[in-house]
């Protein structure tokens, strides 16, 4: 199949668009129906490309099922850090957080400067709930940048960063309640406990 230099702009132009959507919760099916026929028509010319963008319209539309096939697809033409990374996050998005940290961290394995992959391993990590391996890497995030990972600082005056973290995690109970597991009854006594009278 060909896999020849995509014109930037063809190719950044639907990633815009596709992202834009994202951005707002657009679902307009005549955009989605435009950015599918021109994703199907840059496959002649970059098939990597055309899938990695029919992953995120699949994403977009929350079919799950489309979105790792799409992906999985662009991943046979090519190894690129972006189409792999933008499975990361189509897959983060859709609540895989297993597939999302998976793929970020081929990534961050091949190329352990990319910031990219190892924020978003980070982020997936801290609501996988694996204490280790957030510490280890949230200390290479230190190491490589200076600064605490945003996931780690929520500063006194501004909550912003807690806020998204609840979004996120809002967003995953809503589309994959099977992540969720039940509270233990015990512990929510002992909270209340904990909490009864403090002001």
């Amino acid at each position: 199949m060909p896999n020849r230099a995509v014109p930037k702009s063809k190719k950044n132009d639907l990633i815009d668009e596709v992202n834009s959507l994202i951005r707002n919760d657009d679902r307009n099916a005549f955009a989605i129906k435009k950015i599918k026929f021109e994703a199907e028509k840059l496959k002649k010319i970059n098939t990597a490309d055309a899938f990695t963008i029919l992953g995120m319209v699949a994403c977009l539309e929350q079919d799950i099922e489309a979105m790792h096939s799409h992906h999985k697809n662009a991943l046979r033409y090519s190894d690129e850090d972006w189409c792999r990374l933008q499975y990361a996050v189509s897959a983060s998005n859709t609540g895989d957080l297993q597939t999302a940290y998976d793929q970020a961290f081929i990534v961050h394995e091949k190329n352990p400067e990319n910031k990219g992959a190892l924020d978003m391993i980070i982020a997936a990590l801290g609501i996988i709930g694996d204490e280790d391996k957030f510490r280890i890497f949230t200390e290479k995030w230190k190491q490589q940048t200076g600064k605490d990972h945003p996931t780690t600082v929520f500063p006194e005056d501004d909550d912003t960063h807690l806020s998204k973290l609840f979004q996120v995690c809002e967003e995953i109970i809503s589309t994959r309640p099977d992540l969720v597991s039940p509270l233990d009854p015990k512990l929510v006594n002992a909270v209340d406990k904990l909490v009864e009278g403090v002001d």
